[in-house]
């Protein structure tokens, strides 16, 4: 491992220019902070924020929010909000790497939709077309490039010609001292936060995948301590918003409700009902068996159909409310629009998944201070004196394979001096990994293997002292026939062993030994058939969950793993047999009406 210059270092390098670029916005804010000097304007700034900073004098205009970008392409090419919605987020992650978008886009519908996108004032197509040179920006101004190795194809277009490129790494070799191996998970999280002193949480930092198990833990850990942290992680709610369209998904449903599923919301309201009506059909109630404003808002639910989304705003929410919700539902372009429910589902998939919005962010003061939780795919520096590492095992990876615009060994060099950076910050370390995973010993990132240009099976490999805690327990591993039998094997299968993979063993040895060694025509189908019968399994067991996120959520997630198996060309019609054969699998279960313990796995 390379080591790493500190943030006071970088500081000292960099504090003689007057602008510094970087990519990472933990960076821009860390230099930031550690001026010793009076500046007018600015000192350090990611290639985003310069762009965000120009616009408005360079384009002219004001540049189109997510959302409205979004609803914008929708209303042009006649396509679902949710299908825009996937097929821009692909071309801005496509575009982040190659001017030629369109070679990669596979479809006609894909391609309408880029073109459209591309007629928008958008901030990355400011970015694709920027020019330092061209720009009163830079005027004077003496510049540094902070890891200029890192930078993409768009960011590299606010690099002027003349500037001072700054390494992050020095000529020195740096080697963990120590990880400490514990149990799993929750003993993970429970450890890492018994190290936080409680006076003063705003000095540590937890680094995780935050896509992962982990986290949940990790939260509830820190809650349970009553620790303060910086809870960044999937906070999508304003109150407001959702008691609207709460009030729109009950409304569309009003012949058929009763008393109880509205009487809270109507309370948000300050409408109410009389005791003793919960159990009775709300369309039956009449005025006087209602108080305050329930009969004007009983009165909008009946003539929900034949109303607009402005219309139903301007009636139902008070002037708070209504901020919020004028700003939603004008993003989106809908407030003239008569309310259905096709219309009402894109509004609260884009309330959920647009990540861009400014009015569904709602965090608690105590939450915007304390301990930092930082996602390990996203930060490389991080200004807090004591950091902890959470993991470090295979959820770590970050796969490029399969990304056909990427130059794959350029951006996996770049994640390997990523993972080398990040393990070196602040002033004091802990590495905490799990001794088993899956049942099996914890293997670190795949990264490692890189790092170290040699295979990294253990996490001893990496460290000059693995401390284990004293739940771990050595034992040499047997299978438990030979125990009974009374003799011992050397032999042990590892991989995952089923009544049909015995079957295929059994039918014809040979077949078997060459079927987990080379690609057959039947990989696609089996590949096909164990996704569906995992989401079979997880319908069973939270159908809720289902319905909350909605079907596409979850063929995005098997698409990523099953579409263009077979060839890149088959992908869009992959997506629509894996999206068809979850719909029929959910129709049938719920015909079935079978239902399984939440708590089984």
């Amino acid at each position: 491992m390379k080591c790493a210059k500190s943030l006071d270092e970088l500081y000292e390098e960099v504090s003689e220019f007057s602008l510094v670029i970087t990519t990472d916005a933990a960076l821009a804010t860390a230099l930031n902070a550690r001026l010793d000097r009076a500046i007018i304007g600015h000192f350090a700034m990611t290639p985003k924020q310069i762009a965000a900073h120009v616009a408005s004098r360079v384009v002219g205009e004001p540049l189109y929010s997510e959302l409205k970008v979004i609803s914008t392409v929708s209303e042009e090419t006649g396509r679902g909000l949710k299908y825009v919605h996937s097929e821009i987020e692909n071309i801005k992650e496509i575009r982040k790497y190659t001017r030629d978008v369109r070679s990669y886009l596979h479809g006609r519908s894909s391609r309408d939709i880029y073109d459209s996108y591309e007629a928008v004032q958008t901030l990355e197509r400011l970015m694709g077309s920027f020019i330092p040179e061209d720009d009163e920006f830079y005027l004077g101004e003496k510049v540094a490039v902070i890891g200029e190795e890192f930078f993409n194809d768009l960011d590299k277009h606010f690099i002027p010609i003349d500037h001072e490129p700054i390494d992050i790494f020095k000529d020195e070799e740096y080697e963990i001292e120590t990880i400490y191996e514990i149990g799993n998970d929750r003993q993970l999280a429970e450890n890492a936060v018994d190290l936080i002193d409680a006076e003063h949480p705003g000095d540590y930092a937890l680094v995780m995948n935050t896509n992962s198990p982990i986290t949940d833990a990790v939260r509830a850990a820190l809650y349970r301590r009553r620790l303060p942290f910086i809870n960044s992680l999937n906070v999508r709610d304003l109150s407001q918003i959702r008691d609207y369209l709460q009030f729109l998904t009950l409304a569309l449903e009003f012949d058929t409700i009763r008393v109880k599923h509205v009487k809270e919301l109507f309370s948000n309201y300050n409408g109410f009902f009389k005791k003793g009506q919960e159990e009775f059909l709300l369309s039956k109630q009449g005025k006087e068996d209602m108080r305050d404003r329930a009969y004007e808002l009983w009165t909008v639910m009946r003539d929900i159909r034949s109303m607009t989304f402005g219309e139903v705003c301007e009636t139902v929410c008070d002037n708070r409310a209504k901020l919020q919700v004028r700003m939603m539902i004008g993003e989106l372009q809908i407030a003239d629009t008569r309310i259905t429910e096709r219309i009402l589902n894109e509004v609260k998939y884009a309330v959920d998944n647009v990540n861009e919005l400014r009015h569904n962010e709602e965090i608690p003061d105590y939450e915007k201070k304390g301990v930092l939780i930082v996602d390990c795919n996203n930060s490389v520096y991080i200004d807090r004196p004591v950091v902890i590492y959470l993991g470090m095992e295979q959820d770590w990876n970050r796969p490029v394979v399969g990304k056909h615009y990427l130059d794959v060994e350029e951006e996996t060099d770049k994640n390997v001096m990523r993972l080398n950076a990040i393990l070196q910050q602040g002033t004091r370390r802990f590495y905490c990994v799990n001794s088993t995973k899956g049942g099996k010993k914890a293997r670190p990132s795949m990264l490692f293997d890189l790092l170290y240009r040699r295979p990294v099976v253990g996490f001893e490999q990496i460290c000059k002292h693995l401390v284990k805690g004293r739940w771990h327990r050595d034992s040499e591993e047997s299978l438990p026939e030979d125990e009974c039998r009374g003799r011992e094997s050397d032999d042990c299968f590892e991989r995952p062993f089923s009544k049909s993979t015995f079957n295929n063993y059994f039918s014809c040895p040979r077949k078997f030994l060459f079927g987990n060694f080379l690609t057959t025509p039947e990989e696609k189908t089996t590949e096909f058939g164990t996704l569906i019968h995992s989401f079979a399994e997880f319908y069973m067991c939270y159908p809720e969950d289902v319905r909350k996120e909605g079907i596409d959520t979850f063929v995005n997630m098997i698409s990523d793993r099953y579409a263009g198996l077979s060839s890149p060309l088959m992908e869009g019609l992959d997506s629509d047999k894996v999206r068809k054969a979850m719909e029929m699998t959910v129709s049938y279960i719920d015909r079935l009406g079978t239902r399984t313990d939440s708590w089984w796995p």
